[in-house]
């Protein structure tokens, strides 16, 4: 998820397709590919996915599409086909393969889904808006095995804001639970 992975594809792919603006041109959706074109499907479920954020995406979805909405020229998504999703911190272009097969551990029902457009849109504009991290470490204070009052061990957990501030927002869209990259 660096500045190198997006130039490569774009240095790969370098045909662009019109853009296809929306939100009074603050998101724009391209698509790579020689002969390729935004369809209307795609240009919907990019939009539906940005308002299921800001609808039902909770405080951090409403912080998302704040932020987006205040990018000085906009945003872009280059829709690919190549399977994908990738942008940097800073970035105001995001590549999306908005019909990716990946699949994930949904925690909620300990069953494999499909990760839906509208988490992968999330999960990117955390880095690329909010500048979330993939991954990290923070200290946690385990309670003495005796259950008493006393200090017990502190331990070093590795987190991952941006899943976590994603599942954030899924949980009032369709209650998935990623956690972390595993």
């Amino acid at each position: 998820m660096d500045e190198s992975t997006v130039n490569s594809v774009m240095d790969k792919t370098a045909t662009l397709s019109e853009s296809k603006d929306l939100f009074d041109g603050q998101v724009h959706v391209r698509k790579i590919g020689e002969s390729s074109k935004v369809t209307d499907a795609e240009l919907k479920k990019v939009k539906n996915s940005l308002v299921n954020i800001r609808d039902k995406g909770g405080s951090n979805g409403k912080e998302l599409i704040a932020k987006l909405m205040s990018v000085e020229g906009g945003t872009t998504f280059v829709l690919n086909d190549l399977d994908e999703n990738t942008t940097f911190p800073g970035s105001d272009v995001i590549l999306m393969d908005i019909n990716s097969a990946r699949t994930f551990k949904n925690l909620a029902t300990n069953k494999t889904k499909v990760f839906s457009s509208t988490r992968l849109i999330a999960h990117e504009l955390g880095h690329a808006l909010l500048r979330r991290e993939d991954a990290g470490f923070r200290m946690i204070s385990i309670p003495p095995p005796d259950g008493g009052f006393g200090f017990g061990q502190i331990k070093r957990e590795m987190y991952s804001p941006n899943v976590e501030a994603t599942d954030g927002i899924m949980s009032g869209i369709n209650g998935s639970i990623r956690r972390d990259y595993n």
